[in-house]
């Protein structure tokens, strides 16, 4: 589960092969969320844009479930709400992990140490 950044130390994740994605001013990026992805410092005096999106196939059971099925129905854009969902083997952790510094994805962020991406340019 998302809980905002990982040590890449720690975790041993191998970054030697991270290859950088450079998009000019007001281009975005488009990526699984599960894929490992970062940025590197925000060096211009203009804030940096975000915007989550979530798109599913419509028998998409969600991790977490739902508390409220009209509304989750409701948000269909393409197909018929179905009252049978596909759910697929892969590995989360039970209970969702908290951070220290919940909140915001800024928030959650600015703890982390080391930056990999510290010395690349954006």
């Amino acid at each position: 589960m998302f809980v905002g950044a990982i040590d890449v130390e720690r975790e041993k994740v191998d970054v030697s092969r991270a290859a950088p994605v450079t998009v000019r001013a007001g281009g975005i990026t488009l990526h699984h969320c599960r894929m490992l992805h970062a940025s590197a410092p925000n060096t211009s005096p203009l804030p940096r844009r975000l915007l989550l999106l979530q798109l599913a196939a419509v028998d998409a059971w969600p991790v977490l479930g739902v508390s409220d099925l009209a509304q989750f129905d409701s948000w269909v854009l393409r197909g018929q709400p179905t009252p049978r969902y596909r759910v697929k083997e892969m590995d989360i952790r039970i209970p969702m992990p908290k951070h220290d510094r919940q909140g915001s994805i800024y928030e959650i962020q600015t703890a982390l140490r080391p930056k990999v991406f510290a010395g690349a340019r954006s």
